[in-house]
């Protein structure tokens, strides 16, 4: 599979809900506030992680920054 790899800040809108591209601290491998973490996997009855599933590069060995992101949720 190809993952999109958005950039660090990118607004994106994902079944009605925004969401941004935000480094990890430290560029540690986290899901902690990440829309697609393992609650939201459960809730929807995910084997793997969702943001795999859409194709959405997350960590730093899939990405051209070599940073690990997470999915954040904002506002609109």
């Amino acid at each position: 599979m190809k993952y999109r790899d958005y950039p660090v800040g990118t607004l994106l809108d994902m079944d009605g809900t925004r969401l941004e591209v935000v480094r990890t601290p430290n560029n540690a491998p986290e899901c902690k506030g990440c829309f697609f973490s393992d609650s939201y996997r459960r809730r929807h009855g995910m084997k793997r992680f969702n943001c795999c599933h859409h194709g959405m590069a997350c960590t730093k060995f899939l990405r051209k920054d070599r940073h690990h992101v997470i999915f954040k949720k904002v506002d609109k």
